[in-house]
């Protein structure tokens, strides 16, 4: 997922934290992988933290 932040303006969080390629755009790189949860947990850590979004790799299919 690509989202504004970090200090290029634009940061990259991964399920798999690896990349392979070139990218186009200066860009600061997530070095943990998306924590693994279901949607309701997803749902309840918005709801604390008041978050914009929550990144993470669904539980049962491993998918960001």
């Amino acid at each position: 997922m690509l989202y504004r932040s970090g200090p290029t303006g634009y940061r990259l969080a991964r399920v798999h934290p690896h990349l392979s390629g070139l990218v186009a755009v200066p860009l600061t790189l997530s070095d943990l992988p998306a924590p693994r949860m279901n949607v309701a947990r997803a749902k309840q850590r918005l709801d604390l933290a008041g978050l914009p979004f929550v990144f993470f790799a669904d539980d049962t299919t491993g998918r960001g």
